[in-house]
């Protein structure tokens, strides 16, 4: 009798166990803004990767509630009188979200007290896409386009250009696997004056600057099973017949899951930063790696 109620008590905790791993699943939540992370192998060291061309392309140009008025006057355009932002995500089908971000700033700043007020990029993270209000959120990370940051427990490389920066970043992702969703959200504080503040602050989904203490206001991100690649292309062999034909062979089309490509961005110079981002992903350790483009 004993053993039949110790192997029914095992049975209703195996069950319960089961239950919990399974509600670690991240569903897709209706009405967020949404960006498809495809599988991709990048080496995260301020070269720009071909597999970024066929990422999609995030927007980061929504202006925050606490941004200067001036500034939403149609006057006022993006990458000449402010920063112009945009974010891809990638990841390599396992363990680690891959982000690059690009900037065109034609007036960094680096010189405020506050590390908000600095030309630098906010990438804010829920791992289960909670839509609850005021949900805090798990990760929040901050890269300078100095190369200086605030945060950890990431890799980044910082490369500038002519007219301003972009970063290759990657984190290690919490209880995930393909096809399920993460919360994401994206930031851009651009301190166009140099008075010591911020006058444009740019988001993605959210805009009224509750991203670093509601997760609720979040966009989200699908963890693909598509790999980031060229699509297949298919043509028909051509028919070749000792009498004429009225009709064609029929063609066979390969079944695709690859990504179709978006608009790429041009490559950086490699460097010894490599191997020094490399150590610091392997050592799990936050590090930011400043280059310039030759």
């Amino acid at each position: 009798m004993k053993n039949r109620i110790l192997a029914a008590v095992m049975a209703v905790m195996m069950l319960a166990a089961a239950f919990a791993f399974t509600s670690l699943a991240a569903p897709k939540v209706e009405g967020r803004l949404t960006v498809d992370a495809y599988i991709a192998d990048i080496t995260v060291d301020g070269e720009i990767d071909d597999a970024w061309k066929y990422a999609s392309v995030i927007d980061i140009n929504q202006f925050k509630s606490n941004t200067d008025p001036a500034y939403s006057d149609d006057s006022k355009k993006a990458g000449v009188d402010y920063a112009k932002a945009t974010a891809k995500v990638l990841w390599d089908g396992d363990s680690t979200l891959y982000i690059l971000c690009e900037v065109v700033d034609k007036t960094p700043n680096y010189e405020a007290a506050n590390a908000w007020d600095k030309d630098s990029f906010d990438l804010f993270f829920r791992w289960d896409n909670t839509t609850e209000v005021g949900a805090k959120k798990s990760n929040q990370f901050r890269v300078l386009g100095d190369g200086t940051s605030t945060s950890s427990k990431f890799t980044a490389v910082v490369t500038t250009t002519s007219d301003g920066w972009f970063m290759e970043f990657s984190t290690t992702l919490k209880k995930h696997t393909a096809d399920e969703y993460i919360g994401i959200d994206f930031q851009y504080n651009d301190n166009v004056l140099n008075k010591g503040a911020r006058e444009v602050n740019l988001g993605w989904s959210d805009t009224e600057d509750k991203a670093s203490s509601d997760a609720s206001v979040y966009g989200q991100c699908l963890l693909s099973t598509k790999k980031a690649a060229a699509p297949a292309v298919t043509t028909a062999a051509p028919v070749t017949t000792a009498a004429p034909v009225t009709t064609a062979a029929p063609s066979t089309a390969a079944q695709t899951t690859n990504a179709a490509p978006s608009a790429g961005s041009s490559a950086a110079t490699f460097d010894a930063a490599v191997l020094m981002a490399l150590a610091a992903s392997a050592a799990g350790t936050g590090v930011v790696i400043f280059r310039k483009k030759r």
